[in-house]
């Protein structure tokens, strides 16, 4: 029985951790850092599945990065000079802003019933 339900869009979910992932596709919170690198996501198992892409180059290139560039994985690799009209969000190309720009307007489109 779906008894939780979203007050964005009206979505129902049978267990409030479900609602409360959910949730984090309207508020794009993104609770789980990468300790490596600025990468972040909204349930701990896209984290832990990232996590293993830590290997051999990768994990070289990064470890580098902080030990001889005084670089904190909280900042960003890359300037992000693509601006979202819509929201205070940035990107680093055009193709990520087209991308989010499909989600934003997607999810805008949806009514809110009062």
């Amino acid at each position: 029985m779906n008894k939780f339900v979203c007050s964005t869009c009206g979505k129902r979910v049978s267990r409030s951790g479900d609602l409360t992932i959910h949730m984090r596709s309207h508020t794009g919170e993104r609770p789980y850092a990468c300790s490596v690198c600025p990468k972040r996501y909204k349930m701990s198992s896209h984290l832990n599945s990232h996590m293993k892409s830590h290997t051999g180059r990768v994990l070289l290139r990064y470890l580098i990065m902080i030990k001889f560039l005084n670089w904190s994985p909280l900042m960003p690799l890359e300037k992000k000079d693509f601006l979202c009209e819509l929201c205070p969000k940035a990107f680093i190309s055009a193709n990520l802003l087209k991308q989010h720009l499909k989600y934003v307007i997607k999810v805008s489109a949806i009514p809110i019933h009062y």
